[in-house]
């Protein structure tokens, strides 16, 4: 799951101390960070189908029978979302002012197929998960930078990308969110309204988090691009390897040659 975020806010007409997180499994949870207890959950990945659903009260699933996978039962797809998650490791952001939180979701499923017993064998450093696994591509989009307004249980804004989103976000006291995405494209958004505000092509797929700081009296926004980890699996593209760095008040022409090539055989479109 991604970073939980401790937040003050009042939710149901009542003062609440929370965390909230968006999980693999693509669900976003609110709990009650002083007592544990679940508060609520919003779907944030559509078509969810590992379980049949979540209790109201305590926000435990019921697993759903159906997708899991059996010894000689042959590939069980399509489960959704995919082993890669509905989300990742990638840090989400929250804006106080707003009561917005920010995070990276990837609409995707995957085909699981579960090992033959003899190969269910434990050996210590070997790779060992009880099952293979395919990702698919559930549309003509992926990545999704979605804002949920946590007071009202609500999505407020999102925004698609054709491919997976591994960049952490950064919103700022002004109301920008930073993020980036698989296409090289270093981002700029209305952290209100999720408007595009600007953008700069680094040359290389960016699965990194920006950050910004202050240097005699002048901010800066940065971030590292380089295409690597589980996005090299799916996407062929430049690897890269740069740390970019950017004045707020600096000027800069956007570039456009960059070129992502789908890897069908490890991320196929899903046969409905």
């Amino acid at each position: 799951m991604s970073t939980p975020i401790l937040i003050d806010t009042k939710i149901d007409g009542k003062d609440r101390k929370v965390a909230a997180v968006s999980n693999r499994n693509g669900f976003f949870y609110v709990i009650d960070r002083t007592n544990g207890k679940f508060i609520y959950a919003i779907p944030l990945v559509k078509g969810i189908n590992w379980t049949t659903g979540l209790d109201p009260e305590t926000g435990k699933p019921t697993i759903n029978e159906a997708m899991k996978p059996k010894i000689g039962g042959g590939m069980v797809k399509i489960i959704v979302p995919g082993l890669e998650g509905g989300t990742n490791w990638f840090p989400p952001a929250y804006d106080n002012d707003l009561g917005l939180f920010f995070v990276a979701v990837n609409q995707w499923g995957m085909g699981l197929t579960a090992w033959d017993k003899k190969k269910l064998v434990y050996k210590p450093g070997d790779f060992f998960q009880g099952a293979d696994y395919q990702m698919y591509r559930m549309g003509d989009t992926i990545g999704r930078i979605k804002a949920i307004d946590i007071a009202n249980k609500k999505l407020a804004w999102e925004v698609e990308s054709p491919l997976p989103l591994f960049s952490g976000m950064l919103v700022t006291k002004g109301g920008v969110l930073f993020t980036g995405d698989l296409r090289g494209r270093f981002l700029a958004y209305d952290a209100k309204t999720g408007k595009e505000l600007w953008k700069f092509q680094t040359g290389s797929g960016i699965n990194a988090s920006p950050i910004t700081y202050e240097l005699d009296g002048k901010q800066y926004v940065a971030i590292l691009s380089g295409l690597g980890g589980d996005p090299s699996f799916y996407y062929s593209a430049p690897k890269g390897g740069m740390l970019w760095v950017f004045a707020i008040d600096g000027k800069v022409d956007e570039g456009n040659l960059y070129n992502q090539v789908v890897i069908e055989k490890m991320l196929p479109r899903a046969q409905q």
